[in-house]
């Protein structure tokens, strides 16, 4: 598909645009979401908006009363109403400078697909809070799939696992220890680092799904453990000397009774195999010091065998390829929720700080 912008636009520069925008030409639909997606200049991505949301019905051009950060908010949540029955509208607010707007724009498939061509290849990233890039893309596998003529059956992955939950483990840098010190020092633990998980910037390091046990090549929930060797949520070890690496590190972890579940269609033209299913796993070594006065918690999490090595589902993969209908969404039943920090010196680690459903103690 086409994503170049017509040649008479794919010439000019930032300022024509801008000037052309002004005087009250109104490209096609296609072209102004092209104008908005190809350039970061946010002058363009205002009057492509505003140019735009005039061929909206007036009901929705009148959403919010007049209050742009409410009427984004109910645009949001009208698009996510099923019985909207113009596709004309999901184009128009496609264009939208609002991240929640257009990724309800392209979780519907009433969206037109070279709109979605579109989404799938804005940038993205981990700790982006809407998913635009990866909801087109699985929203243009779903018609993509919806249009083909075939007479295998989509195949309905779900798991539960006891426990479930969300980890978030980080090693503190310097400012982050000094606030850990005045927090020792006050024995109350500073917001920022309370709230720690919850950082923009460190969302990589958050992980949430169902829990599998094993290793590389086993059996897993339903298919097969593929480890994630890219990253690892353990306490690394000093390079010299094998031990533990010094310095502090910071673990949350909320448990439930959890589910996962999702639809997709082999795209081999064949009979779901769960021999082709693979479930992508992050290990979780977690240092039992983080468990400190909660044992209980730390048994709930141990194998049969009587460690404590789990993992998280992160990802599938059928035939190799990743299964992008995966949304990540973990159906709970309530946390219960452990934040702890350890210090690591000379290889030995002691608890400094635990909170555990409000119970909160300082062990310095």
């Amino acid at each position: 598909m086409n994503l170049k912008l017509p040649e008479d636009w794919e010439e000019l520069n930032e300022k024509e645009i801008i000037e052309r925008l002004k005087i009250g030409e109104e490209p096609d639909l296609k072209t102004l979401q092209l104008l908005s997606s190809l350039n970061s200049n946010y002058q363009i991505k205002e009057l492509v908006e505003s140019i735009a949301y005039k061929k909206l019905p007036l009901e929705w051009q009148e959403l919010g009363d007049g209050d742009p950060c409410y009427r984004n908010e109910c645009i949001a949540d009208k698009l996510r109403e099923s019985n909207i029955t113009d596709s004309f509208i999901f184009d128009i607010l496609a264009k939208s400078s609002d991240d929640s707007i257009r990724e309800a724009v392209a979780l519907s498939t009433k969206t037109s697909m070279s709109i979605l061509e579109v989404l799938s290849k804005e940038e993205e990233n981990d700790n982006d809070y809407y998913k635009i890039q990866s909801s087109a893309k699985r929203t243009l596998k779903k018609k993509l799939i919806e249009s083909r003529e075939s007479n295998i059956k989509p195949k309905t992955i779900y798991m539960k696992s006891d426990p479930a939950g969300i980890i978030f483990f980080i090693e503190l840098n310097e400012n982050l220890i000094e606030l850990l010190k005045k927090s020792i020092s006050n024995k109350e633990l500073d917001d920022k680092l309370v709230y720690l998980w919850s950082e923009e910037n460190l969302k990589s390091n958050s992980h949430i799904g169902v829990f599998n046990y094993g290793k590389e090549g086993e059996k897993g929930n339903e298919g097969l453990i593929e480890i994630d060797k890219t990253k690892t949520v353990e306490i690394p070890l000093n390079k010299k000397n094998n031990a533990l690496k010094d310095g502090f590190y910071y673990l949350s972890l909320s448990l439930t009774k959890g589910s996962i579940q999702f639809e997709f269609l082999p795209d081999d033209d064949k009979e779901y195999d769960p021999q082709k299913l693979t479930e992508v796993s992050l290990p979780l070594k977690i240092d039992k010091k983080f468990f400190k006065l909660h044992d209980n918690l730390f048994h709930h999490l141990q194998t049969e065998d009587g460690t404590s090595e789990f993992n998280v589902i992160t990802g599938f993969k059928y035939n190799g390829q990743e299964l992008i209908e995966y949304d990540k969404e973990l159906i709970d039943r309530d946390y219960d929720t452990l934040k702890s920090i350890i210090e690591v010196n000379s290889g030995k680690s002691e608890i400094v700080y635990s909170w555990y459903n409000y119970d909160e103690k300082w062990f310095t």
